[in-house]
């Protein structure tokens, strides 16, 4: 194990990036050399460990260098200060657009910071995008024309075949009611959306994600679906103005679902 300076682990061969420190403030530059960010929760003889950058409360830049051919999944949840990704240009594996991460082809979008403020554009090139979005500052979403497999409706970000509800932009308010046909809610997909008074949820629902309305604030009405729907955790969590749900009779919480 080799710690830097600013005491950010790596393996003995400087290719494995493990952790940066949890109060780490500002901009780093991920060295030169390094090819894997670690993510995820994984395990080794020194017990477990969280993603390279999770929960780090604090940073606001991070650069990768042209070496970096790994990214783990989880690499970066939780950082909540974090404004830009930015990649060298050289890299064969991954790029950034407006600070957030792609892969080198731009087909999958893999995370917009979490302080990242503005309108959202969609490339026609993605086809797969993170749920990470929803974790994002997004004031509208637009998706480029010739894009097959993203659409917009009422100014919400779905997949094409109007399935999956991907994400909602952070100020969008008051009503907002769910097509029928929609089988899936993304995770954090209504993220402090903080003037959201009232949402439907139509029957066809059978999976809201984890945190899909965290942090809205203003939500005071939700109709969940009359059908065999699974709730993901923390799903209302922090919904202060919410006084109670009516929960019929087939819906029910994954374990820690509130």
């Amino acid at each position: 194990m080799y710690t830097d300076k600013y005491g950010v682990e790596f393996s003995d061969n400087l290719e494995i990036l493990y952790k940066c420190p949890k109060n780490f403030k500002g901009a780093y530059i991920i060295p030169e050399g390094v090819k894997q960010i670690s993510g995820g929760f994984w395990y080794d003889k020194r017990g477990y460990h969280y993603g390279a950058f999770e929960e780090n409360q604090f940073i606001e830049t991070i650069v990768i260098p042209s070496s970096v051919t790994e990214i783990g999944d989880g690499a970066f949840f939780g950082t909540r200060s974090l404004k830009h990704i930015y990649v060298d240009g050289a890299n064969k594996n991954f790029c950034s657009k407006d600070g957030i991460l792609y892969n080198k082809e731009k087909t999958e979008l893999i995370w917009c910071p979490q302080q990242y403020f503005g309108p959202l554009n969609i490339d026609r090139s993605v086809r797969n995008i993170s749920y990470s979005i929803g974790n994002a500052m997004i004031d509208s979403i637009c998706v480029a024309d010739g894009n097959k497999h993203y659409t917009i409706k009422d100014d919400i970000l779905y997949d094409k075949k109007l399935t999956t509800l991907v994400a909602c932009p952070k100020l969008k308010y008051g009503v907002i009611e769910i097509p029928m046909g929609i089988k899936n809610i993304k995770s954090c997909a209504f993220k402090n959306c903080l003037a959201l008074k009232t949402v439907i949820i139509p029957d066809s629902v059978l999976y809201i994600g984890s945190k899909a309305f965290f942090g809205c604030s203003a939500l005071e009405n939700v109709k969940l679906p009359n059908a065999k729907t699974i709730i993901g955790h923390h799903c209302f969590e922090r919904c202060t103005a919410l006084p109670e749900i009516t929960i019929p009779p087939y819906v029910h919480f994954e374990e820690g679902g509130s």
